[in-house]
């Protein structure tokens, strides 16, 4: 399986650091890693760095064109547009790139954001019956949350995305200036190809969950305390105001406990008392980076030297 991660604009200090080590782990549990970037300035060992210039398409651009006239024009709403932005031209991106490398629709990869680490195996035999499958560290099916930051499907998927995208982008053109209600984000897109999967044959859309052994489960965002049907035990970190948007001094995600060195293993526990252990762990937000850089980045960098 073929792994891949999206970088856009500057990057240095620790954002250098999350970056390196959260490919570094993909590479080492997923496969070959690829980083697709508009900064010609990156290089890293042992990663391939692909410029997206050289592989960005016409019809990328002009789906952006697009997108910003949109957003010029308040035709939709969105949390923060830029990064709204940045993540759907990351799948643009992907889809341009494995076109030109010339993939086969059934190929199976790997994309996770540059914050996410990856730190266990998965068991993709189960796939192979499977021609189309878009699988994310989420609820989908559960809830109506979709979280695409840690995925497999397969390279069919992405022309499916595109085509969601562009047909929802045409719904929008026709509100002729006019504001809409609901929020637009590269997840509205993603809603469309799972509902539209699950009515194919050999077709598979769900959480990424499946691929894990007991007792592996998917971390969907260390901010997440709870899923459908289950309450986690929790860890407490002390955020200043300055990096913590959620007004408390004190920042609460669920339990994130080291288990092991050899190999690095980290480890939590549901109210009913279940334990198990995170596939990966997922650190978003300003306060997520926080946590990260204080007390878990140079222990996930020495973790890549334990040799597992």
């Amino acid at each position: 399986m073929q792994g891949y991660q999206y970088w856009s604009g500057a990057i240095e200090g620790n954002n250098l650091r999350i970056l390196n080590t959260s490919l570094l782990y993909q590479s080492r549990f997923i496969g070959q890693t690829t980083l697709l970037t508009d900064n010609d300035k990156i290089s890293l060992t042992g990663i391939t760095v692909v410029n997206e210039n050289d592989v960005i398409s016409k019809e990328t651009r002009s789906i952006i064109r697009l997108l910003d006239e949109l957003e010029r024009r308040k035709v939709f709403k969105s949390n923060h547009y830029p990064v709204e932005r940045l993540c759907i031209k990351r799948w643009l991106v992907l889809s341009d790139y494995l076109s030109a490398k010339g993939c086969l629709n059934e190929e199976q990869i790997c994309i996770s954001d540059w914050d996410n680490f990856i730190l266990s195996a998965l068991d993709v035999d189960m796939l192979k019956n499977y021609k189309k499958i878009s699988l994310h560290n989420t609820n989908i099916g559960l809830s109506n949350e979709i979280h695409p930051a840690f995925s497999i499907f397969t390279n069919e998927v992405l022309y499916c995305y595109k085509s969601a995208l562009v047909e929802s982008l045409a719904n929008y053109c026709k509100l002729n200036g006019k504001e809409h209600d609901q929020l637009f984000n590269d997840k509205l897109p993603w809603a469309t190809v799972h509902s539209r999967l699950l009515l194919e044959p050999n077709s598979l859309a769900g959480s990424i969950d499946i691929l894990l052994k007991s007792p592996y489960r998917a971390c969907r965002n260390i901010r997440h305390l709870r899923e459908p049907g289950v309450e986690f035990e929790t860890s407490s970190w002390f955020v200043p105001k300055s990096n913590n948007y959620t007004g408390n001094s004190q920042f609460y995600t669920a339990e994130i406990r080291k288990v092991s060195d050899m190999p690095l293993l980290f480890g939590g526990q549901s109210k009913h008392g279940e334990q198990f252990l995170w596939a990966n762990l997922d650190f978003q937000g300003v306060e997520g980076k926080y946590v990260l850089v204080r007390h878990f980045l140079d222990l996930l960098e020495r973790g890549l030297g334990c040799g597992y």
